[in-house]
């Protein structure tokens, strides 16, 4: 596992298509085909991110290292499909250790169950039941509405007025979820006297570390979340077993993941889909089958900034990825791909408006991102952005969307965004866009 850990960062700039014959030779020479991460294992002809079917077997030494003082032997892991920023191991029905991105690990420990005495320094204890939590991150209230544990929510770092999914707006702006302030500057009182048995924060706490040594100072555990992290977009929808988990809702939770990706499987092939297939055991994206791809659509993904530059997403980014399973081809790829590392190790980034307009004025499709800024109504807004923009093929053709402002806080709708990028890739005018909509 901690090889497979290091080589999945080792090799993770690299990803890009161009380097991967390299990486096979490398990865077989160092450990074989295991201690590869799953983008590298392709299968020639493939478009579909790998799946992984079932748990790997451990190194005789690390199964040794999963023995904690006071626990009962490690009985089982979650059976993971896509998400690799976490790992649960459960050690009877009472304990499930769960490890974040390689090294931050905490002890599920059941309601009325004894916590163990000298466990490791580095694992945090969380004791069922998780009440009045407080989500600085603004990605995880999704997960606990979508299992109908959002009142287990009763703090945030957003106030009402950026919330764009409904139910969660309503929650906050009833109280029931009250705003206490920036993630880096909370109202430590507050949360207190709260009762608070659970801070969920996102990676941007590293920023300020203070608030980490504070919370952990005022015996709050702090989970730090890595959905975000994940490189495919089925990967951070998974991260909703992990909420299930902690909300003691795992059925729900398993559920609710396998009908969205049997719905998004049977959309995809609902018309002879010849672009990215929906996703089957074993499979992996190429370059070549883009190239091969001669139906899908040429798709760009953007938003341009009030200093004229145009942010677009990289590869990596999920929009991208998203894009590509719905059948389309991201431009920008190769555009992206070129930029020196030093400009790219973000999920975005920004070109002058004049090489914007040499890569993508010839896109089929055109999608601006309507989740920073002002979302667009009609196309005139957008052409008012640039002139240039009105001798796209897209912008002649009629097809031109704008994301819903929900596209990136509603993580659990990861499916049916895929699935709108397909309706829209294919031209499926009859049919109804929930997270994007079309500029006339």
């Amino acid at each position: 596992m901690k090889l497979h850990i290091r080589l999945h960062l080792i090799l993770k700039p690299f990803r890009n298509s161009k380097y991967r014959p390299l990486l096979l030779a490398a990865g077989l020479l160092l450990g074989g085909c295991n201690a590869l991460p799953a983008w590298c294992a392709e299968s020639a002809g493939s478009r579909v991110p790998a799946v992984q079917e079932e748990t790997k077997k451990l190194p005789a030494a690390l199964e040794e290292a999963k023995k904690l003082p006071g626990l009962p032997e490690c009985t089982g892991q979650m059976p993971l499909s896509y998400a690799e920023e976490f790992r649960v191991d459960y050690y009877g029905e009472d304990y499930a250790l769960i490890t974040i991105h390689s090294d931050d690990r905490y002890l599920l420990v059941s309601e009325g169950a004894d916590v163990p005495a000298d466990l490791p320094e580095d694992i945090t204890v969380l004791q069922k039941p998780l009440e009045h939590i407080y989500a600085a991150s603004s990605s995880c209230p999704d997960f606990f509405r979508q299992l109908g544990a959002l009142d287990a929510v009763t703090m945030t770092s957003t106030q009402a007025k950026d919330w764009t999914i409904a139910p969660i707006r309503k929650a906050a702006e009833r109280e029931d979820m009250i705003y206490v302030g920036k993630y880096s500057a909370p109202d430590y009182e507050y949360i207190c006297d709260e009762g608070c048995s659970l801070a969920i924060e996102n990676t941007m706490v590293y920023h300020a570390p203070q608030v980490l040594e504070m919370l952990k100072r005022l015996g709050i555990p702090v989970l730090c979340e890595y959905s975000s992290y994940e490189e495919e977009p089925l990967g951070r929808l998974e991260w909703i077993r992990l909420y299930g988990l902690l909300t003691d809702r795992q059925e729900a939770a398993d559920s609710y993941f396998e009908e969205q990706l049997s719905r998004m499987r049977e959309v995809l092939d609902s018309d002879g889909h010849s672009g990215r297939p929906a996703p089957e055991a074993g499979q992996e994206e190429t370059a070549s089958d883009r190239e091969e791809s001669t139906e899908a659509a040429d798709v760009v993904f953007f938003y341009i900034a009030s200093n004229g530059l145009v942010n677009v997403r990289r590869e990596e980014d999920y929009v991208s990825r998203m894009i590509d399973m719905a059948g389309g081809r991201y431009l920008l790829h190769d555009v992206v791909a070129d930029l020196p590392a030093a400009e790219s190790h973000t999920g975005s980034v920004s070109l002058q408006m004049e090489s914007f307009y040499a890569a993508a004025k010839d896109a089929d499709v055109l999608i601006y991102n309507g989740t920073l800024g002002e979302p667009l109504e009609h196309l005139a807004q957008l052409i008012r952005k640039s002139p240039l923009l009105a001798d796209f093929k897209a912008v002649k053709n009629g097809r031109v969307y704008c994301s819903r402002e929900s596209l990136f806080q509603e993580v659990t709708g990861t499916c049916r965004m895929i699935e709108d990028f397909f309706h829209v890739i294919r031209q499926h005018e009859e049919e109804d866009l929930i997270y994007l909509r079309k500029l006339d």
